[in-house]
């Protein structure tokens, strides 16, 4: 059995020995932080890619029907249809023509 005094020195606070100084780091998340230009690009490249393979993911597993979400080779494959044989290009000009052409009408419109 212990002595009075030998319980009392154990329970007591702990000793202060010198230890190792702990680097402090800062916090893992801030708001508005600054990023290397290495770490920005790694995360863009990063969550492209997770997005990409969630996409493959889901519709190669058959989880979602083609038709309401079709997989990226086949919209790939589409997409070269379009532009090799059904005039893509022409269309996209079309529609650039009608942004701009209604962009300039209400500036027009605005400014009196």
């Amino acid at each position: 059995m212990q002595s009075h005094e030998t319980l009392s020195t154990s329970l007591s606070a702990p000793s202060t020995e010198t230890r190792m100084p702990v680097p402090e780091t800062g916090p893992v998340w801030t708001v508005r932080g600054k990023l290397s230009r290495l770490t920005y690009r790694l995360i863009a490249l990063t969550s492209f890619v997770l997005l990409f393979a969630a996409w493959w993911g889901v519709t190669g597993s058959g989880l979602v029907d083609p038709m309401f979400l079709p997989g990226p080779v086949a919209v790939a494959k589409q997409g070269y249809i379009w532009a090799t044989q059904n005039d893509l290009l022409s269309d996209t000009g079309i529609s650039v023509y009608r942004v701009v052409a209604g962009f300039l009408l209400s500036a027009v419109m605005a400014v009196p």
